[in-house]
């Protein structure tokens, strides 16, 4: 049996359905975007002559250090022994997990050590530090 379809012009193009997903990877994007900005407390980030760009610098935990000494896993207040606890955690999960390490700019450097060595005590050794990049 044969069916008959009438033909009545309207099998162009349908725009609707682009602007939707279009709307869609916009707002995905926002809230990315936001997510990643949320993850870090904010601080003055000291500069270096010779910082460079990680060639990845992806999947790597953030640990923020203020001048008083106050560690923050994300935007979470934290002792170095739950960073400690923290770098076990995230080693179990990931055995090449790494760390970010951000101190404000006059944070004395018995705090760095602190964290450094905490991350050391939980198994994770790839560290790199936060700094701007100065012109030469």
């Amino acid at each position: 049996m044969k069916i008959h379809i009438p033909d009545d012009g309207s099998g162009g193009f349908q725009m609707a359905p682009l602007i939707d997903i279009v709307f869609l990877l916009i707002i995905f994007f926002m809230v990315a975007a936001d997510m990643n900005q949320q993850a870090r407390i904010p601080l003055e980030i000291p500069s270096a002559s010779h910082a460079t760009r990680p060639k990845d610098p992806s999947g790597r935990g953030v640990i923020s250090i203020k001048e008083n000494g106050d560690f923050f896993a994300g935007q979470t207040k934290v002792t170095a022994d739950q960073i400690r606890e923290l770098a076990e955690q995230r080693v179990k999960e990931n055995p090449n997990f790494r760390i970010f390490l951000r101190a404000a700019k006059g944070t004395p450097h018995k705090f760095v050590r602190e964290a450094m060595q905490a991350t050391a005590e939980g198994g994770i050794a790839d560290i790199i530090f936060s700094a701007y990049a100065t012109e030469q």
